[in-house]
């Protein structure tokens, strides 16, 4: 649960970096525009309002580094426990099989091919929650924000970017999969046992 707030958190903070460091650019432009000795004494305030948003910029950047960092160390620990329990189950399962296909299998390969399943497991674990999902929220907090500050048309572009992008990914990698080198056997699938 911590991991997923942490998640939400270093979004926020994704979307916030640039938008203050927009707000502290566009604050230091009027501060300049009025650059005077008079000017100066009066835009006190913008400066010091410009100054606190380049503070804001860096505590989202140090939101942004640190949320990161902690919850990869949070969910180094759910990842354990998970692919224990995982191999927990399998293994418990493989002792409650007869001994009839305790003499005639192969028990290494056995383990061996649990140990991948297992391994697959916990990287899509650590894929969908952390990497693929937040991708697509932050891809839909861009548009929104573009269509917020009425330009649809960046929105679209940024939006249409992203879908031909992942699309051509999908389609190229279909196909070099199809095409490309034979898929190299392990070693349970090269020698099968008759």
């Amino acid at each position: 649960m911590l991991s997923v707030v942490l998640l939400v958190l270093c979004r926020m903070a994704n979307v916030m970096v640039p938008l203050t460091f927009k707000r502290a650019v566009d604050i230091l432009t009027e501060v300049q525009a009025g650059a005077g000795a008079a000017a100066l004494t009066a835009s006190a305030p913008l400066l010091s309002a410009a100054v606190a948003t380049v503070g804001c910029f860096f505590l989202w950047k140090l939101t942004q580094g640190l949320g990161e960092v902690l919850r990869q160390y949070i969910w180094v620990a759910v990842q354990s426990d998970l692919k224990r329990r995982v191999s927990e189950r399998l293994l418990k399962h493989l002792h409650n099989l007869s001994i009839r296909f305790h003499v005639t299998s192969k028990s290494g390969q056995t383990l061996q091919i649990m140990d991948k399943g297992t391994s697959a497991l916990e990287s899509l674990m650590e894929i969908l929650p952390f990497r693929l999902f937040p991708a697509l929220c932050d891809v839909l907090l861009v548009c929104g924000i573009f269509c917020a500050l009425d330009k649809p048309q960046i929105a679209a572009i940024a939006g249409g970017t992203i879908l031909v992008y992942a699309s051509l990914t999908y389609v190229v990698t279909k196909w070099r999969t199809k095409v490309g080198c034979p898929p190299r056997l392990s070693p349970v699938t090269r020698n099968p046992k008759p």
